[in-house]
């Protein structure tokens, strides 16, 4: 059986990945989210004017392969 899953970035459901063989999770980090919002917060409040009518963060798939490195990389919420 294969699973894959969304759970928001959670470190918790990461952390599984890396003892399954045939599980991932599609990366959907607030805290990346978060951070697009008070930058471009902080360029409205310097002035700025003209913003994108949408804006996008990069998301990804967690794999068994790449698990520790966003457990690392800090864009993951802490369960």
């Amino acid at each position: 059986m294969i699973v894959c899953s969304t759970a928001d970035a959670e470190v918790r459901a990461v952390e599984l990945i890396q003892d399954c063989d045939t599980y991932c999770t599609g990366l959907n980090s607030f805290v990346r989210q978060g951070n697009l919002a008070i930058e471009t917060a902080q360029a409205y409040f310097n002035g700025e004017t003209k913003f994108m009518s949408e804006t996008f963060v990069e998301g990804g798939c967690i794999t068994k392969e790449n698990a520790a490195e966003y457990i690392n990389s800090g864009v993951l919420l802490e369960s």
